[in-house]
């Protein structure tokens, strides 16, 4: 019986170490009050659309030298990083969802999905790569991430933040802190929305501002238009308003695997970036609110990859990961 016993016991630890995995120790918080502002009405700029690019298709997609520009008002080009392609995916644990770096540009944060037959598994997995030694630091173990695409560095307060949630938008979600060091969580917080759904898309810009966006399925502005919210989200109260609408989301060819990718943050020029499939668009997060056609710049690229992940280092450089490679802009955004 006391042996009995003791396999219980073990087994129950066994259970509880895979199912909170380095979550055990943190902090949960339950925010009582809406995460998501109330309903309003504010300004919709009308964007010009460009709707030649491809449709994104994993199975013919090939790993090509670059991401070269095929329309928008925004020249932008891209090539492969090799070293830092090599040191990310020749990890097979899953798919890469987004990427983040340091703000002294040493370290690259990569968050894996798991793969799953039909792509909503809630698993994943944190990676912190040395972009000196082109080494792998730091994987913390396979923990609930949701989708990850919401991975982002918060350099006021030198923590990682994600969003856990799954693939669609959703009216709960838990906000996640993360110790870059360790990759340990510090604090988990229950949130919900009585108003807007809940994203997984999120920025913090040097003032320390929070960002995310969603593409609309309809609502008064029209279908796919781009609602971007702008608040704080922090360990102790977090809350995003809606601030700006814009007519046309990147990916607007209605293909159903253009959805919202990514979204990141340049230091160097101050604006916000979205990323669909093929394309990626972006406005000055200062005149958010008072935006003018002028202001949203757009790219389309000659590629049928799927774009997952967007971040910059200090000079302006954007990196942007694919399903299978990351690629380097050319030059300062």
């Amino acid at each position: 019986m006391q042996k009995t016993s003791k396999v219980l016991i073990g087994l129950i630890s066994f259970i509880c170490l895979i199912s909170f995995g380095s979550t055990a120790n943190a902090k949960n918080i339950k925010q009582h009050s809406s995460f998501m502002g109330s309903y309003k009405k504010v300004a919709c700029v009308h964007n010009k659309v460009y709707k030649n690019h491809n449709q994104s298709n994993d199975s013919y997609q090939t790993k090509s030298p670059n991401l070269e520009f095929k329309s928008g008002n925004k020249h932008i080009n891209f090539i492969n990083d090799k070293k830092i392609s090599d040191m990310v995916y020749k990890k097979h644990y899953g798919t890469v969802q987004n990427i983040t770096m340091s703000p002294d540009n040493q370290y690259l944060f990569v968050e894996y999905h798991e793969i799953s037959s039909n792509d909503n598994s809630m698993l994943g997995k944190i990676a912190k790569f040395d972009l000196k030694t082109k080494k792998l630091i730091k994987e913390s173990p396979e923990m609930e991430f949701g989708h990850g695409q919401s991975l982002s560095y918060n350099r006021h307060e030198k923590v990682l933040y994600l969003i856990v949630l799954g693939r669609n938008a959703s009216k709960h979600a838990k906000i996640m802190r993360i110790n870059p060091n360790d990759l340990k969580v510090l604090s988990l917080t229950d949130v919900k929305s009585k108003s807007y759904l809940i994203s997984d898309q999120l920025a913090f810009d040097k003032h320390n501002n929070a960002y995310s966006y969603t593409k609309s399925e309809n609502g008064t502005d029209g279908k796919n238009c781009l609602r971007i919210y702008k608040g704080k989200v922090n360990k102790k109260h977090s809350k995003l308003n809606l601030k700006q609408v814009i007519k046309h989301a990147p990916g607007f060819n209605n293909y159903p695997a253009n959805i919202p990718q990514s979204m990141a943050y340049s230091q160097r020029n101050g604006r916000i970036y979205f990323v669909a499939n093929g394309e990626i668009m972006s406005v000055p997060s200062y005149k958010l609110g008072h935006l003018k056609r002028k202001d949203i710049q757009d790219t389309v690229f000659n590629t049928n990859k799927e774009f997952e992940g967007l971040t910059f280092d200090s000079k302006g450089y954007a990196y942007l990961a694919t399903r299978y490679q990351i690629f380097r802009s050319t030059r300062p955004l």
